[in-house]
């Protein structure tokens, strides 16, 4: 898992890759005012965008989830919200979800979960080994408007 703060992102961009870099420029000069909740497919490797304003739920209402073919960025745009995240490990237990939801398995729990809260112009990278617990409340729920980012993972 990444922090980052486009605040401070021509600070931080060197030290990351070209490709990723690409894909946080898109996500740094991007007018999501303009932009309604949806999801827009960007460039032609793969990516997608989802964009998304939904209230926050109690950390124990959502499950932890992983993901094999994509990393994920999430951008804050308005409000906060808490994500839980942690490595994946042997010790943590799929749960079946119906409907299956494609390019997600999701967890009964995630040993040695952390809580990292996320507030506008923050934004997280969670690598394909990274379990993350997405739309989560922190002392209060509000509603939490995010841009996703899902990119997918070279073979």
């Amino acid at each position: 898992m990444i922090l980052g703060d486009f605040r401070k992102w021509s600070e931080d961009k060197w030290l990351f890759s070209e490709r990723l870099a690409q894909k946080l420029d898109y996500l740094s000069t991007c007018s999501f005012d303009e932009i309604e909740d949806g999801l827009y497919p960007v460039g032609e490797d793969g990516t997608y965008l989802v964009v998304k304003t939904t209230a926050t739920i109690p950390f124990s209402e959502a499950l932890p989830e992983r993901h094999q073919r994509y990393m994920d960025i999430h951008y804050i745009l308005a409000g906060s919200e808490t994500i839980g995240f942690a490595r994946d490990s042997e010790k943590n237990h799929p749960v079946e979800v119906i409907p299956a939801i494609d390019d997600h398995t999701f967890f009964h729990g995630a040993e040695n979960e952390m809580e990292l809260t996320l507030c506008p112009g923050q934004f997280a990278i969670f690598m394909p080994s990274d379990i993350h617990r997405p739309w989560c409340k922190g002392t209060k729920s509000e509603y939490v408007r995010k841009a996703l980012l899902k990119v997918i993972v070279p073979n």
